[in-house]
This record gives structure tokens, sequence and C-alpha cells, in this order.
């Protein structure tokens, strides 16, 4: 198996469940196929990659303890999944999610990114995403939302995800923040709604919506 390597030193306390906890259930998937995964941040890493370890899977924010983590699976060399790909890789991961339950995790998402080839009228598919995630757990906290979020993590996160904010535009109040002005040059509507949507999770707010129409945005911790 190419990836037995990672299970060598495979020496954990049974109350430790990493990412390579979850590349063990899923074997036969990683030596066949390309295996990204996603952590909690969002960050990415190879099955192959020798900053696996620094994936984390459940992270503390302000006040709710968040537990989640995507699988990516495609082709290697760019080539397109087909339709008994799909069939192989369902069959194996039904066995892992099975294993993941027990583990408290729940497969809260799937997404089959497909397409139609214009020059046959056949469906190809791309990639496969699985999400898992456990319920929140609130957090007990002393420290102020400012403490926890300061603005250069507020603006850089916005940034990365298409909107713009200034600094004199972020109030911190006690249980939420507010943008009291964004723009964007690049984003759709919808666009706008998928990234503060990403954004909340970044933040670990539990939602998001606009104030004074749509000139303010407030996140709720």
């Amino acid at each position: 198996m190419k990836h037995i390597k990672i299970f060598e030193n495979f020496d954990k306390q049974e109350d430790q469940f990493d990412i390579e906890n979850v590349m063990l259930y899923m074997v036969n998937v990683l030596d066949n196929y390309k295996v990204n995964f996603f952590d909690v941040d969002n960050e990415m890493v190879n099955s192959n990659d020798q900053n696996i370890s620094d994936f984390h899977l459940t992270k503390d924010y302000h006040s709710i303890r968040r537990s989640r983590f995507v699988i990516e699976i495609m082709q290697d060399n760019s080539k397109q999944l087909n339709i008994h790909d799909i069939a192989e890789i369902s069959i194996e991961m039904s066995t892992t999610i099975k294993h993941l339950e027990r583990e408290g995790w729940t497969l809260v998402d799937y997404h089959l990114n497909q397409s139609k080839d214009r020059a046959t009228g056949k469906v190809v598919f791309y990639y496969i995403h699985y999400t898992f995630a456990k319920p929140d757990q609130e957090i007990e906290t002393t420290k102020s939302l400012q403490d926890t979020i300061p603005t250069n993590i507020l603006l850089r996160t916005f940034k990365k995800e298409g909107i713009e904010i200034n600094k004199q535009d972020i109030r911190y109040l006690d249980d939420s923040i507010e943008i009291e002005d964004w723009y964007t040059e690049n984003l759709s509507s919808n666009e706008v709604d998928d990234a503060l949507d990403k954004i909340t999770d970044l933040l670990g707010a539990t939602e998001w919506e606009f104030y004074h129409g749509t000139n303010g945005i407030r996140f709720q911790f």
C-alpha cells in the first residue's frame, strides 16, 4: 500500500483522534485516487504532505468549539472520474462513514462536481466532497470578542473572501461584531452570501445578517 508509511508510527491514546485516524479508515481510496483534506479553518493538505500533523479537525473559537473537515477525492494527473470510479469510491467511503459515525462524526454534506461534455454529451465527473462535522459545543471564555478576533484578523478574513472592509467600520459588541460598511468589486449577490457564510465559519460565529438594508453586516456569537 502506498500510504502504509503514514501508519508505521501510529501509536496514539484512545482519546486522540486526528486526520491520520481518518486516513486509516480510507486506505483503499488513498491508494487509488488523489485525496485532499480541508480542516476546520478550510486549510488544505494532501495525504502526501509532510505537514499533515498540522491539520486541525477541531478548533476553539470565541464561545464555541467547532469540529469539521472535508475530504476531496479526484483522479490523479488531472484526469476525470468515470462512473465506475464514482461507484467504487461510494462503496469504499460508505465504510469510512460508518467508522466516523462511531467516532461521533456526521456526514453533513456531499457534493459531486460534474458537467456535460459538449462534444460527446456524456456526463463527466471532476471531484467528490464529503463534509463531516460534530455539533458545536458552547465553551466559557473571559475574553472579549476584540481580544479573540482582533481587527487585523477580520480585515484579512474578509479580503481573502473577496470583500473589503475598513478598520473604522468595525464595531465590537458583547456578543456580536458589526461591519457598518463594506464593498466588493467582483462578487455577485449570491457569491457575497456564500462568502459571508464562509466568513461566519472562519470566525466561529453562529450566524450573520444584513442590517440597514444591506449596508451593514452583523455576526452573532
